[in-house]
């Protein structure tokens, strides 16, 4: 079982989420027991973080805050961290074994609501948040494979984004790991990715 841990770091720790995120997690734990993998969600908890805006990369001093915070990082563990406030003009999100960190970019598609463009901006959300959490699960970018979820563009549809997703995982377990940069289920082989 895998268990994804969403939180919501900001800088005076009292950020939360609209309900929309509640629907994208009971989407995406609909998809991910249909393919096998059973998760666990646990209720969304907020903390307070330094938020740096501009920071390139904020995955490693993620990854160090929650450890210093005592959170699991067992092979079941799995980090999927709203950073409210950060906006690299560059950067959605990064990803790999334990964590997703995603950026103010996932939380305006998010908080659009009331126009048909809130319906494309919660498939945007839904990509970027299934992007990172691929390379959690190992997956490493794909810019071959148009529309692909680990790759860039933006594709469209719940079912083709998340259905891609599990159709590379389900290759790469089948398939020996052939690049330093990949972890799967638990195994790290490397950095993150954005």
């Amino acid at each position: 079982m895998i268990r994804i841990h969403p939180l919501v770091l900001s800088i005076d720790g009292l950020a939360t989420l609209p309900a929309a995120a509640d629907a994208l997690f009971a989407n995406c734990d609909l998809w991910w027991e249909s393919k096998g993998v059973i998760v666990d969600h646990s209720p969304l908890k907020s903390y307070q973080f330094d938020v740096i805006s501009s920071e390139e990369n904020p995955w490693y001093r993620v990854k160090n805050w929650l450890g210093s915070h005592g959170f699991s990082m067992t092979s079941e563990d799995v980090y999927l961290v709203f950073l409210s406030g950060w906006n690299h003009p560059a950067y959605g999100g990064w990803g790999g074994k334990p964590l997703a960190v995603v950026g103010d970019t996932t939380l305006r598609f998010l908080y659009s609501v009331g126009s048909p463009e809130a319906l494309v901006d919660d498939t945007l959300a839904g990509y970027i948040v299934c992007h990172e959490i691929g390379h959690t699960f190992g997956l490493p970018h794909d810019f071959n494979t148009q529309n692909s979820v680990m790759g860039y563009g933006w594709p469209s549809g719940y079912n083709f984004i998340l259905g891609d997703l599990w159709d590379r995982l389900d290759a790469y377990r089948a398939a020996p790991i052939s690049t330093p940069d990949a972890c799967v289920l638990g195994v790290n082989f490397g950095s993150p990715h954005n």
